[in-house]
C-alpha cells in the first residue's frame, strides 16, 4: 500500500490527503519547520524532498549528498534552529549509512565523516551539538560507540560507549529542559547520564 500523508486545518477534526512523491514500500518520515509557516520535509527511499506549500509541492533536495547514499532513513531538525537538519543517509539494500547536515533547510547537504549512525541527539538549545550512538568502524562488526561534536561535526570526540543493549535503532535523546542530561535505551531498561 502506498503511503499517505494527510494534513488537518482545523485542529484534527477534517483530514485531507496530501500528494507526497513518489515512495516505495518502506514508510516516510516528515516533519514540519516550525519557524517556517507552510515548509515541510519528507524522507523516504526515493531521496529528501521540501514543500513549502504545505504538501502542495515538493522538491527533491539531496544536493552535496553521494549518489549511491540516497535514502534518509533517520533525521531530525535542531530545535534552536529548525533550518538546521542532520540526517542519515543509507545506501541501498541498507549496507551502509553515512552522517550529513544541511544548514540552509535542505538546499544543501555536507557529509561529516562518519559512517553508520544508528541514532543522534541534538542538543535542544544550541544546533552544533550532538551525540551520535552508532557503528564508525563498520556495521554491526564492533561495538557501539557514543561520539560528541560541539562545532556541527568539524570535529567529533569519543563520549564513551552507549549503555548495554543501546544498539542500533535504541532511543538516544537530550532532556529539553537539561542539554547535559543524555537518554539512551539500552535493551530494556533506559539509562541516563548527567556528566557533559
Amino acid at each position: 500500500q502506498q503511503p499517505a500523508l494527510y494534513r488537518s486545518e482545523d485542529g484534527g477534526t477534517n483530514w485531507a490527503a496530501v500528494q507526497i512523491p513518489a515512495s516505495c514500500a518502506l514508510d516516510g518520515t516528515f516533519a514540519a519547520d516550525t519557524a517556517t509557516e507552510g515548509k515541510i520535509y519528507y524522507g523516504t527511499c526515493s531521496g529528501f524532498y521540501v514543500s513549502i506549500d504545505a504538501g502542495g509541492t515538493w522538491t527533491l533536495s539531496i544536493n552535496g549528498v553521494q549518489p549511491n547514499y540516497s535514502y534518509p532513513s533517520y533525521f531530525a531538525l535542531a530545535p534552536s534552529d529548525p533550518t538546521h537538519i542532520y540526517a542519515a543517509f543509507q545506501s541501498p539494500g541498507i549496507t551502509s549509512s553515512q552522517l550529513y547536515s544541511s544548514a540552509d533547510g535542505a538546499a544543501t547537504w555536507t557529509y561529516l565523516g562518519v559512517d553508520n549512525p544508528s541514532q543522534f541527539a541534538i542538543n535542544p538549545k544550541n544546533a552544533d551539538e550532538i551525540f551520535v550512538s552508532g557503528y564508525p568502524l563498520g556495521l554491526f562488526l564492533f561495538d557501539s560507540l557514543l561520539l560528541k561534536t560541539t562545532n556541527g561535526g568539524g570535529t567529533w570526540q569519543e563520549a564513551g560507549q552507549p549503555p548495554p543493549g543501546a544498539g542500533g535503532g535504541s532511543l538516544l535523546v537530550l532532556l529539553p529542559t537539561s542539554p547535559s542530561t543524555l537518554v539512551a535505551q539500552g535493551g530494556t531498561r533506559l539509562w541516563r547520564t548527567v556528566d557533559e
